[in-house]
């Protein structure tokens, strides 16, 4: 989630992950709960689409491999 503290913590397990099938994907905007933090935001509702924007890369994810 783009706008939390743990991002160079993920970059890490991302690296040191064996698979080779792998992905590391940044929501903007979102917080630890996949919400929007509307403390980042430069005008009201620039992200509000943080969760659906993450469940519809998780679909797209799990649909082109199963």
């Amino acid at each position: 989630m783009g706008a939390f503290y743990f991002i160079r913590d993920n970059e890490i397990y991302y690296e040191m992950a064996a698979s080779g099938d792998k992905d590391f994907v940044v929501i903007e905007g979102a917080l630890h709960g996949f919400t929007p933090c509307t403390a980042c935001e430069q005008f009201p509702g620039q992200y509000s689409n943080t969760v659906k924007n993450l469940f519809d890369y998780a679909a797209a994810w799990i649909n082109a491999r199963f």
